[in-house]
């Protein structure tokens, strides 16, 4: 995810708690997370509204089309 254009940083996860410490102490666009999770996190849209929550098939996205369609999201957020 490092190597994505578009990606600023990338947070390895420390403990469970801490999610909403990073998104605002790094001032967090994107959150994704892989689609086990599906809706787990959407309600982090509560206290951050311009966050975008993405889920991802796990072993079926290659980085490609991940970085893809990042990309495709951090643009039509800034049109």
């Amino acid at each position: 995810m490092e190597a994505v254009r578009y990606v600023d940083v990338v947070v390895p996860e420390q403990t469970w708690e801490d999610k909403a410490l990073y998104i605002d102490m790094f001032d967090v666009d994107i959150f994704a997370m892989g689609d086990g999770w599906r809706g787990k996190f959407d309600s982090l849209k509560d206290d951050f509204p311009n966050l975008k929550v993405m889920y991802f098939p796990r072993g079926q996205t290659s980085s490609s089309q991940l970085k893809s369609d990042i990309a495709e999201h951090y643009k039509a957020g800034s049109e």
